[in-house]
């Protein structure tokens, strides 16, 4: 990560940067490449206004809001996924 955002735990930043990159994505895919701690960091950023999950079927399509690039402020998801880049080996937990 470049940037040190402290309210947000670095495996939730983790699981952010895959959603942004790849948004609109699947919940399911998202806890396929984070694992299942991912449910609870998706929780976590719905909960913040960050990330919205609509239902589909028996999973969940995650996007980024504008309250999120805000927060990182900037105006586009690909100014926020220069924020957030990490490398593939970075995706999954440990």
């Amino acid at each position: 990560m470049r940037a040190s955002y402290r309210d947000i735990t670095e495996p939730t930043l983790r699981t952010l940067a895959v959603i942004a990159y790849q948004a609109p994505v699947l919940q399911s895919e998202v806890v396929k490449l984070r694992g299942q701690r991912a449910y609870g960091h998706i929780g976590d950023l719905v909960a913040r206004g960050f990330v919205e999950a609509q239902e589909q079927g028996p999973t969940k399509v995650l996007t980024v809001t504008p309250a999120l690039l805000r927060y990182f402020g900037v105006s586009t998801r690909d100014e926020l996924r220069a924020q957030l880049a990490v490398s593939p080996d970075q995706t999954r937990q440990p």
